[in-house]
């Protein structure tokens, strides 16, 4: 089983994880048929797996790293990450 296959089986099926990650089923279909994913999504794929798995233990957790290797994850991951709400003191001080 492909590290995607194994993603989808994770979180419950295609329909699933396309919510999880915010995309289209045909996408992750497509993804599966190709045998590759949008690094892009990857991080968002990841975090879905890690959510299955906090709400069952035996759903298995796919990391961005076995979905596509060879890519700077800590990079896309932050990319990827949600922005602060409107407000909310920063987390980073120039000079500090």
């Amino acid at each position: 089983m492909t590290p995607l296959e194994r993603a989808i089986a994770s979180v419950g099926g295609v329909v699933a994880l396309a919510s999880a990650i915010n995309v289209i089923p045909s996408k992750v279909s497509m993804w599966k048929a190709r045998g590759n994913v949008a690094a892009d999504k990857c991080p968002a794929i990841e975090r879905a797996t890690r959510q299955a798995n906090e709400a069952d233990p035996t759903k298995e957790i796919v990391t961005c790293e076995e979905l596509l290797p060879g890519v700077e994850w800590e990079v896309l991951r932050l990319q990827s990450a949600p922005l602060a709400p409107a407000g909310a003191p920063a987390t980073h001080q120039a000079g500090a």
